[in-house]
Order: C-alpha cells, then structure tokens, then sequence
C-alpha cells in the first residue's frame, strides 16, 4: 500500500489529470511513467492499470491491488464511473488523507506523556528494587537496628528478581516477549490501535482532545459525502462512513445512531439521551447541526 503523502499526491495527480485530457486508465498509466517509486509501490500501480478495465473503476482497481486501504476504498466506492464527480471527490480525498495524516500525528504526540510517565516509572522501580533496597538494608544493619517492613519487603523482591534473572530460562522469556510484540504489531494492527484509542479514551485531558480530533475527522467526511453524492441523503452518508472509520468506539456509536435514525427516530431525541452525550457531546450536537442542513430530523 502507498504510504499516506503517496496517495494523496496520487489523488490529486488523477483529478488535475482528468479534468484536463485523460481517461483516469490513461492517467494512471501517466502517474507511472511521471512520479519516481520504489519498486514495490511501481509493481502495485501497474498491476492496478492491468485491473482497470470496462468493468473496474479505478477505485476497485487501486483496492484490489492494494495500493489503497479499504477505508478510502469505501469513500469513493458510491461516486461510480462518472470522472467528473470522481475527480472532485479524488481531490477532496487528498485533502482528507493529508489531514487524516495530520491528525494520526497529534495522536502519536498525545500519546508521547503518558508514554514517558510509564518509562519513569519503570527506571525508578528499577531503581528502588536493584539499589536502594540493597543499600538500605546494608545502612539498618550498620546501625544495628531492625529495618523497617517495607526495607524488608523491597529487600525481598530484591532476592526474588535476583533469582529469576540469573536463571537460563529468564533470556529466553525476554527474546519471546519481543518477539510476541513484533508480531503482534504487524500482525493485529488493529488491536493495538484498539489498546491506544482504550487509553486516549480515558486519561484525563487527552481523552477530550482525542474526542475533539475525531468528531471533526467524522463531520468533514460527512459533509464531504453529503455535498458529492449523486443521491445525497444523511443516512447513506452516515453508512459510508461507518464502514470507512477505524475506531471500535465511534463505529459502535455511529452504527447506534444510524440504527436510531433509520427506526424513525429524530436526531434531537437522540441527542438528550445521556448515554449518547456521556462520551461523545460534541460529535452529537454535530450530527445534530448536520442533520438540520440535510432535513433528517
């Protein structure tokens, strides 16, 4: 798959494109031939122009030859053939994936306190296990005094580390660990991502920083589908984005409130509910706001 800055440069290569002469076969063909790649990233192009036929947009193309990631995929699967309408959502999409980038970044950044916090913590329980409590039982005995339960206690968990460290089998559950977290980070993207938004979700300031970075990530696709759809209507729109979102919390949300909507219910009753605004206030009044533009309530 391209990486983010590729695809959006890509997407706004074919919407200049086309507008101009070129079918987008023909414009891809001409993006393979114009931009330097790698190797890897040339073979997935071409392999995209191959699929690209009478039958195959160019969206499918790109997916099926995993150049593209299923969620932009799903973005641009209901615009259809029709080149004009593609190349304008082309061109809102590489704005969408430079923001998306953006806001993955301030992500990662939020994520860099708490992050050190536990490296802190890790050093000073080294510390205390490894060398204070060693030398403070030498200094109690120096005094000739009893030490105190909790020198005792540290002392203890001293001798007990001591011991596991120094047996054959602790390296190999040191190599297995990471091993495990490699593979776990390549293998299940997706339950890590899940573990990292289950901590932003509930640390005191960043929760609401990262509740605001995906309101707006939602609303901007939201209004992005509802003013280019060839049909526009909210509930469409809302299930496009659904099956776009990465997040478990909002996708569980935004499927509720589709669910409520398609029922027969109205966006304002949804939007009283306590249970809707407890962990995403901001996103409700949104949606709210949203669905009085589109007459949905």
């Amino acid at each position: 798959m391209l990486p983010s800055l590729d695809r959006a440069f890509l997407y706004t290569y074919l919407a200049h494109t086309v507008q101009t002469v070129y079918s987008f076969k023909q414009a891809l063909s001409a993006y393979i031939n114009d931009v330097k790649m790698n190797k890897k990233h040339k073979k997935g192009l071409k392999t995209a122009l191959l699929l690209c036929t009478k039958k195959t947009t160019i969206a499918s193309a790109l997916y099926e030859a995993h150049v593209i990631p299923e969620t932009e995929w799903r973005i641009i699967l209901p615009f259809g053939k029709n080149n004009s309408t593609l190349a304008e959502i082309f061109q809102e999409l590489s704005s969408h994936v430079r923001y998306e980038r953006m806001m993955r970044r301030k992500i990662k950044a939020l994520m860099i306190y708490p992050g050190v916090l536990l490296i802190e913590l890790a050093i000073m329980f080294v510390i205390l296990i490894f060398w204070l409590a060693p030398n403070l039982v030498s200094f109690s005995s120096s005094l000739q005094s009893a030490p105190h339960p909790l020198i005792v206690f540290l002392y203890s968990a001293n001798r007990f580390a001591m011991h596991i460290i120094n047996t054959p089998i602790f390296f190999i559950l040191c190599i297995a660990f990471v091993i495990g977290v490699i593979l776990i980070i390549r293998q299940a993207k997706h339950r890590v991502y899940h573990a990292i938004e289950w901590i932003a979700m509930r640390l005191y300031k960043i929760n609401g920083i990262y509740r605001t970075i995906m309101s707006i990530k939602i609303i901007r696709l939201l209004e992005l589908l509802i003013e280019r759809l060839p049909k526009p209507t909210f509930n469409k729109a809302l299930r496009v984005v659904i099956s776009s979102i990465e997040s478990s919390y909002y996708r569980s949300f935004l499927l509720r409130f589709a669910k409520h909507i398609e029922s027969g219910g109205s966006i304002a009753h949804f939007a009283k509910s306590k249970k809707n605004t407890n962990f995403f206030s901001l996103l409700v009044w949104h949606l709210l706001i949203l669905g009085e533009r589109s007459k949905t309530l």
